[in-house]
């Protein structure tokens, strides 16, 4: 794992869902282990217990660090805004964006991505480490 900041997490807090991470997935797990098991047992597994770690933090973590395929960020206002801009709707409420992203199951991380890019073409967001 790198101690930059990918996606907003610091080297500590990537670290921290991580050890939480193996912990709950009974401590005999390796970083190839993780691999093994699904996104949502590793979403849960990095939740529980965890102060000042929350939904958020959990998925840019599987984004960004274990690189998953299938993850959807719908309390993330930047991909919501994203949504919305490319497909020309309403800004959708993170209920509303769980039921549009299904049709892209599995690959919802690859449309988050998309949306993060749309925000930042189309309403003038600020680059990050995930647009730049």
């Amino acid at each position: 794992m790198s101690d930059d900041r990918p996606a907003g997490l610091a080297g500590p807090a990537a670290r921290a869902i991580y050890g939480r991470m193996v912990t709950a997935l009974g401590g005999e797990i390796t970083p190839e282990g993780l691999l093994a098991v699904s996104t949502e047992d590793l979403r849960t597994a990095g939740l529980s217990g965890n102060k000042g770690i929350g939904r958020w933090s959990a998925e840019m973590f599987l984004l960004f660090q274990l690189r998953r395929l299938d993850v959807w960020p719908t309390g993330d206002l930047v991909v919501r805004k994203g949504f919305a801009l490319a497909w020309d709707i309403p800004t959708p409420t993170p209920k509303q964006l769980d039921a549009l992203g299904e049709p892209y199951h599995p690959y919802r991380s690859v449309v988050a991505w998309y949306c993060w890019r749309a925000a930042q073409l189309y309403a003038g967001a600020k680059a990050s480490a995930v647009t730049s």
